[in-house]
């Protein structure tokens, strides 16, 4: 999506790459990391490449997160409803 947001310039394009990076920004916003992500960026101390990165990263984490939950919810209710 990246690739095509930059070749071709499209509003459709724009938007479904700000909803992409919606979740893990508010991630970022939650722990207390995108004000310092905004700082060094605006100040050219953070590329695009490593911004981008970052999201990923954060991704990533949300992804095994969930993974670990659910996990988790299943060991629970699976203990919670099998016969002894």
């Amino acid at each position: 999506m990246e690739l095509l947001r930059r070749v071709y310039p499209l509003r459709w394009a724009e938007r479904v790459s700000l909803a992409m990076d919606a979740l893990p920004a508010r991630a970022l916003e939650y722990a207390g990391l995108l004000r310092y992500l905004r700082q060094f960026y605006a100040q050219g101390r953070l590329s695009e490449f490593w911004l981008r990165f970052t999201f990923g990263i954060a991704v990533v984490m949300i992804i095994f997160a969930l993974g670990f939950a659910v996990g988790g919810a299943m060991w629970l209710f699976r203990r919670a409803f099998s016969p002894r």
